[in-house]
C-alpha cells in the first residue's frame, strides 16, 4: 500500500467479509503481522480500539493460538508435550517433537521474559455514550471560536490519510482501510448535535504519564463512533486541549472482485468503481484503469485458459508477511489435473480467476501451520466454492477452527460442516489423488508441517516454515545434550 505499518488500529464490527462474492471469509481484521512487524522490528506495542469486552477476548483466542500455540502446550502443570493423535502408533518415540519446550523456546525473549499477549498488544474500549461522562473529558476548539456554531470549518481537516497521527504514529482503522473519497464535515451535521450520543476511544502517546493523561497535558486522538453510520470521526487534540484537526472515515470495506494476491495493483490510489471501471482518488478525480496492471484483471480481457499438468506446481505468491509490496507464500499442487492448494494466500479465489484455473478443479487445501501469511487464504476457500477436503494434523486443524471461530463469531461445528478433515498423521502415509504424501513436523513458534509427495516415480518436497539457523539448532543441541548428562 506504500504506507508505514501503523501502530494504533480501530478494529471493525465485522471482522471478516460475510458478503457473498471473491471477498467472502476475507479476515478484514488482519493485525497479526502489524503487531509482529511492531514488536519485533520497531520494538513498539500495537494499541487495538474494540467495541466490546467480547472483541477483545476473540482476538486474545487468535493471538493465543497464533503467538503462543495451542494452549496445552503452555500449560504450566499436568504438561503436555505432544498429542498422541498426530502420530502413528509404530512411530519412534524419541523422534517425536516436545512442542511444550519447542515453542517455549521461541517464547523466550533475549532479556529472559516470556512472550505473552499483553507483550504485543494493549487493548482500549470505546466509551460511551459521552453525557454519561460529561463533556469537561473532551477536547475542545480553538479559543475564541464559537463551539455552539453550526460552522466548525475553522478546525483543519485532515485531508490525506498520512496525517492521520498520533505523536508521529500512523493510525489506521484496520489494514485495508481506506479514507472516504471527500471528508465531509461532521457528517454535515455540527458534531455537538451528536456528541451526547456516541461512544468515544482515546489514544495516547505510549510515553504518556498517569499525571498528563489526568490533566490532558498531552497530545491524544479522540475517536467517536458515529450512531448507525458505520463512520468514525477523529479528533487530534495537542497538549492544550485543543483540537488542531479533524477527519472521519469508514469503518466499512469493500472489496473489489478483482482484488488478487499480487496487492492492489493500481488500486492503492484509490477504490475501484465498479460501475464504470474507473479508479476514483481521494480528491475525486478519476483515473483510467490500466488494462496492464499487476495484480487486477482487466474487465474486458478475458482471463487465460489454464491447463493443469499431472503433477506439478502453480505459484500464487512467494513473499512472506512482512512484505507490503509483495504475495505471502502460496501455491497449488498438481495432482492427475486436480489441484490441491498448499497454504491459499488471501484473495486467492480471485487470483486462481486470473490465471483461468477453474474453482472446481482445486479438491484439498494443505495446511501447514496457523500464522495468517499461510491460513488466511485457507478459511476464505472452505466457505466458497464446491467442498474441499482440508489436509493438515489434528493439532494444527484444531487450533485452525479454535482460530477462525473467534475471529468470524462462527461456531466450531459450522466451520468444520463447511468441509471435510483429512488427518496427516505423522509417520503413516497418506494417500490422495493417487499420490502418497509423507508428512512431518517442522522446528517453529507453532506446530507447522512440511510433506514429501510422490507420484508415479516423481517426488517432490515442501518444507514448511522452520529454523533454518544450522548455528542456532547447533546451540540447542548443545542445550539438550547438556540436560541430559
Amino acid at each position: 500500500m506504500g504506507i508505514n505499518v501503523p501502530l494504533f488500529y480501530i478494529v471493525p464490527v465485522e471482522r471478516f467479509c460475510r458478503e457473498l462474492g471473491p471477498a467472502l471469509g476475507v479476515n478484514l481484521a488482519e493485525f497479526e503481522f502489524p503487531a509482529y512487524f511492531n514488536f519485533f522490528i520497531q520494538k513498539k506495542r500495537c494499541t487495538l480500539i474494540v467495541d466490546s469486552e467480547d472483541a477483545e477476548r476473540n482476538i486474545r483466542r487468535v493471538f493465543g493460538e497464533t503467538l503462543l500455540g495451542p494452549a496445552q502446550f503452555r500449560r504450566k502443570e499436568n504438561i503436555i508435550s505432544f498429542q498422541e493423535e498426530d502420530f502413528a502408533p509404530d512411530f519412534p518415540r524419541e523422534a517425536i517433537p516436545d512442542f511444550y519446550k519447542e515453542l517455549k523456546h521461541f517464547r523466550v525473549m533475549p532479556d529472559g521474559k516470556e512472550l505473552e499477549i499483553e507483550t504485543l498488544l494493549n487493548f482500549t474500549l470505546f466509551e460511551g455514550p459521552v453525557e454519561s461522562r460529561g463533556h469537561e473529558h473532551l477536547g475542545v476548539p480553538p479559543v475564541g471560536e464559537d463551539t455552539d456554531s453550526a460552522d466548525d470549518s475553522h478546525i483543519p481537516e485532515m485531508s490525506d490519510f498520512s496525517r492521520v497521527k498520533l505523536c508521529g504514529e500512523l493510525i489506521c482503522g484496520f489494514i485495508f482501510i481506506r479514507i472516504s473519497q471527500s471528508f465531509i464535515n461532521l457528517m454535515s451535521i455540527h458534531f455537538s448535535h451528536l456528541i451526547d450520543r456516541v461512544e468515544r476511544a482515546v489514544l495516547y502517546p505510549p510515553a504518556a504519564s498517569p499525571e498528563e493523561i489526568a490533566n490532558k497535558t498531552c497530545k491524544r486522538v479522540e475517536v467517536f463512533k458515529v450512531p448507525g453510520s458505520g463512520e468514525y470521526i477523529l479528533h487530534d487534540i495537542d497538549e492544550n486541549n485543543i483540537i488542531v484537526g479533524k477527519g472521519n472515515f469508514s469503518g466499512n470495506l469493500r472489496v473489489s472482485a478483482s482484488m488478487g494476491v499480487n496487492g492492489w495493483g493500481d488500486l492503492n490510489e484509490g477504490e475501484l468503481n465498479e460501475g464504470e471501471g474507473n479508479i476514483i482518488s481521494n480528491n475525486n478525480s478519476l483515473k483510467r484503469r490500466s488494462t496492464g496492471s499487476e495484480g487486477s484483471v482487466p474487465r474486458n480481457i478475458a482471463p487465460p485458459t489454464f491447463h493443469p499438468p499431472s503433477f506439478g506446481v502453480t505459484v500464487l505468491g512467494n513473499s512472506h508477511g512482512f512484505d507490503k509490496s509483495g504475495s505471502v507464500s502460496g501455491y497449488v499442487l498438481w495432482i492427475n489435473g486436480r489441484g490441491v492448494m498448499i497454504d491459499p494466500p488471501p484473495y486467492s479465489s480471485a487470483t486462481l480467476e486470473r490465471e483461468g484455473i477453474r474453482p472446481r478443479t482445486i479438491v484439498g487445501i494443505i495446511l501447514t501451520h496457523c500464522h495468517a501469511d499461510h491460513d488466511a487464504g485457507a478459511f476464505q476457500k472452505v466457505l466458497t466454492g464446491a467442498p474441499v477436503v482440508v489436509i493438515t494434523t489434528p493439532t494444527i486443524y484444531k487450533s485452525f477452527i479454535r482460530k477462525y471461530a473467534a475471529l468470524s463469531a462462527l461456531s466450531p461445528a459450522l466451520l468444520r460442516h463447511s468441509h471435510r478433515h483429512k488427518p496427516a498423521i505423522i509417520g503413516m502415509p497418506l494417500r490422495f489423488q493417487g499420490a502418497t504424501f509423507h508428512f512431518t513436523y517442522t522446528l517453529h513458534s507453532i506446530p507447522c508441517v512440511g510433506f514429501r509427495v510422490d507420484w508415479r516415480g516423481r517426488s517432490m518436497v515442501f518444507t514448511g516454515d522452520h529454523f533454518n539457523s544450522p548455528e542456532g539448532i547447533g546451540k540447542l543441541q548443545e542445550q539438550v545434550s547438556r540436560c541430559t548428562l
